[in-house]
C-alpha cells in the first residue's frame, strides 16, 4: 500500500457519502446526464460538419463558434456576478430560448 491510500479511500468515502444524499443526488445525476449530452452534441456536430464539409478549416470554424463566446463572455460574467446580487443578475437577464436549428414547434 502507498502512503497516500488511507486519504484516497476517506476522499471517496465522503465522496459516497455525498452521492448518497436524497436531496444531491438528483441535482448530481441531472447534471452528469446533461454534461453527458452537451459531450455527445458537440462530438456529432464536428463530425456531421467534416462529413459534410470534408474539410478541417470548416470544422475549426465550429470548434471557434463554440469556444470562443465562453472564452470571452466568462470572465465579464463572473465580473457581473461578483459584483452584484445573484438573485437582482438572475431576474434581469432572460431565460435563453431555443438554439437555432433546434427540433421546435412543427409547422
Amino acid at each position: 500500500m502507498t502512503a497516500g491510500a488511507p486519504r484516497v479511500r476517506r476522499a471517496l468515502g465522503a465522496y459516497g457519502d455525498v452521492i448518497r444524499s436524497r436531496t444531491y443526488f438528483p441535482l448530481w445525476l441531472g447534471q452528469l446526464l446533461s454534461s453527458f449530452g452537451d459531450t455527445l452534441h458537440y462530438i456529432a456536430l464536428v463530425v456531421l460538419i467534416f462529413r459534410l464539409s470534408g474539410q478541417g478549416l470548416a470544422v475549426a470554424g465550429v470548434v471557434a463558434a463554440e469556444v470562443v463566446p465562453a472564452l470571452l463572455l466568462g470572465p465579464v460574467a463572473g465580473v457581473i456576478i461578483d459584483r452584484f446580487s445573484r438573485k437582482a443578475v438572475l431576474k434581469r437577464i432572460p431565460p435563453p430560448g431555443p438554439a437555432p436549428g433546434s427540433s421546435g414547434p412543427r409547422r
